[in-house]
């Protein structure tokens, strides 16, 4: 094959995975890799643990194997990828093969030609549209700017209470890593009707609320927040639900993710009804020199034979060695997903693979 030029839009779980592959099989091409933020290849899975105490330092969400930190000098000069940060992607013109980007330190604009893109711009956490979700001290925690500023801020004291919106996975590890670690006084907020709704059966998932409640987590379902005011007193916020009212001294908002996707629809590309791009078993957009995998993609359900969104990081792990491999020339394939999951909350750990018995039983399987 001739020489090509890579671009790959997210420096994520895919991206980096992606150009790593590709520069073993091809290490003659030219393969850049843009990022919008500082800070790539982080673990965002590890984001509770260091809030939790069990990763010591921010740097440990970033170290591989043999203590090499995962920044843009390891790729550059370990890999021969090339990392641009502060690099944010404005627009994609895929019958010119070009992308539009922006340097966020310089506010300069330039296009950036490619033979082949990777789109690997991964999630988004959604967000709670109530009054009062933009004060200080409401925030997510899906990146690096966001988990060191909890963590210092509980490190510091400043936190007494803390209530965390959401009983997804994401929002059961942060409540156990904030209450475990700090002592600090925890009430987890869910509009479900149990912890996990997504993921786990009624008596599985009741385990875990009990989990839960033993450890000292206040757990409140079927309540939706409505509110979030400026605190009177000893605590700078009030979270107004549709029962009861709780102080608080940070909100944590853990209500799952979509799929960043807006640049391949405005692009023309195929986007499903959710949000995710749509992709073949090769993991081509509706382009063909176009890839995506990761977060912004829907993948197969091969139990019921339809797509699904389940942004797993473990999957972009496997779909970048997938893209990588494809875009070198080779064939490689992937067949879709059948759901497993785990995690721990507390030191109980939480697995699953497949549909739980309500979702089997809304696709009509016995």
């Amino acid at each position: 094959m001739e020489t090509q030029q890579v671009l790959i839009i997210g420096g994520g779980v895919l991206g980096p995975k992606v150009g790593c592959r590709l520069k073993r099989l091809r290490p003659e091409w030219d393969v850049t890799l843009i990022d919008q933020q500082e800070d790539i290849a982080y673990s965002a899975c590890g984001i509770p643990q260091y809030i939790a105490g069990d990763v010591a330092e921010l740097q440990g969400l970033m170290t591989a194997s043999f203590h090499m930190v995962r920044n843009p000098d390891f790729f550059e000069n370990a890999k021969d990828v090339r990392i641009k940060t502060r690099t944010q992607a404005l627009s994609l013109d895929p019958q010119a093969q070009r992308v539009r980007v922006r340097y966020l330190a310089s506010g300069e604009e330039e296009e950036l030609p490619y033979d082949t893109l990777v789109l690997a711009t991964g999630r988004r956490p959604r967000t709670l549209a109530v009054p009062g979700a933009d004060l200080p001290g409401v925030t997510s925690v899906v990146n690096l700017e966001q988990v060191q500023t909890v963590k210092e801020r509980i490190s510091r004291g400043e936190v007494g209470l803390a209530v965390v919106v959401g009983a997804g996975p994401g929002g059961c590890e942060l409540a156990a890593a904030v209450s475990d670690l700090w002592g600090v006084e925890t009430t987890l907020v869910e509009p479900g009707p149990r912890v996990l709704p997504d993921r786990l059966d009624p008596p599985l998932a009741r385990m875990v609320h009990n989990h839960l409640e033993t450890k000292g987590v206040e757990v409140f379902l079927e309540e939706a927040v409505r509110e979030i005011r400026p605190g009177t007193g000893d605590h700078s916020l009030k979270v107004v639900t549709s029962n009861r009212l709780l102080a608080a001294d940070l909100v944590i908002v853990a209500l799952g993710a979509e799929p960043n996707s807006e640049l391949a629809a405005r692009a023309g590309l195929i986007v499903s009804p959710g949000g995710g791009i749509v992709v073949n078993q090769r993991l081509q957009t509706t382009d063909p020199p176009i890839y995506a995998g990761g977060g912004c993609v829907d993948n197969l359900q091969i139990i019921t034979g339809k797509p699904a969104y389940f942004p797993e990081p473990s999957l972009a792990h496997r779909q970048g060695r997938i893209i990588g491999t494809n875009i070198a020339g080779e064939f490689a394939t992937f067949p879709g997903i059948t759901g497993s999951f785990t995690f721990k909350v507390f030191d109980l750990a939480v697995a699953g693979t497949g549909l739980h018995l309500e979702a089997a039983r809304q696709e009509g399987l016995d």
